[in-house]
């Protein structure tokens, strides 16, 4: 069932110092119709520093997030890129694929 579900969108929000808001879902530019897909019971949101990995590793997760959006906070003490993935969490505790990767450049 997870696999039939179309990934999360990502929408990231960084026009507060340190801190990243992280919207994600099938509408995540407005959350009043966001609402997760039936059938899941969340979303994984992974990020990694310096952008997107050419290999596909060095991930790590923030949270597995029930409502969106989540806030990210940042101690960097320059400006630094993230990267940030999705994917949903079924209610049985399976997991999605993917949607496509978001990043930002957070500011000091």
């Amino acid at each position: 069932m997870i696999d039939t579900i179309l990934p999360p969108m990502l929408l990231l929000d960084f026009s507060i110092r340190h801190q990243v808001i992280i919207h994600w879902g099938p509408n995540p530019g407005n959350e009043h119709e966001n609402a997760r897909p039936r059938g899941t019971k969340g979303c994984e949101i992974q990020y990694i520093r310096g952008g997107i990995p050419a290999d596909g590793s060095g991930w790590t997760t923030l949270e597995l997030d029930t409502e969106s959006p989540l806030t990210h906070a940042i101690h960097d003490t320059i400006p630094t890129t993230y990267a940030y993935q999705a994917r949903y969490v079924g209610k049985k505790l399976k997991y999605g694929p993917f949607g496509a990767p978001a990043t930002c450049t957070v500011s000091v």
